[in-house]
């Protein structure tokens, strides 16, 4: 966890929002119990992608928490999640030989953005790119 967010978690008592435990956002025993497992998702022909984990209810707190209760640092721990499927998927297909790969956010609707103050997908997309820049290049 960078320690941005470990300085945000001990000055406003933070608790994990998925046991209730006191220090972080979601604690590492509760992020621990989660799996992640690299699926392929194909929407057309010309759209693939992965997905680091599948949706279930447990995910589904830690997305509301992080997209509609201001839980903002969960972005970090949703990227290095992402790091490793994504990295993978790419090697499969060849891709880290093209030079450039794209991240994409999905962009959310202008209403939720202002409503919320900042737009989820970019800020896992932009914590994703601290992450791989370094290894890929640029």
């Amino acid at each position: 966890m960078p320690a941005v967010s470990a300085l945000i978690d001990a000055i406003f008592a933070t608790r994990c929002v998925l046991c209730k435990r006191l220090g972080s956002t979601c604690c590492n025993e509760c992020w621990g119990g989660l799996t992640f497992t690299q699926r392929v998702v194909v929407r057309s022909a010309n759209l693939i992608g992965v997905s680091a984990i599948d949706f279930d209810p447990t995910v589904g707190r830690l997305i509301h928490a992080f997209k509609e209760s201001g839980h903002s640092v969960l972005a970090s721990r949703f990227a290095a999640a992402m790091t490793q499927p994504l990295l993978t998927f790419c090697a499969d297909r060849g891709l880290e030989s093209v030079g450039r790969i794209y991240l994409v956010p999905v962009p959310s609707r202008l209403g939720s953005i202002q409503k919320r103050g900042f737009s989820p997908g970019e800020l896992v997309a932009k914590a994703l790119l601290a992450i791989l820049e370094p290894r890929l290049g640029d």
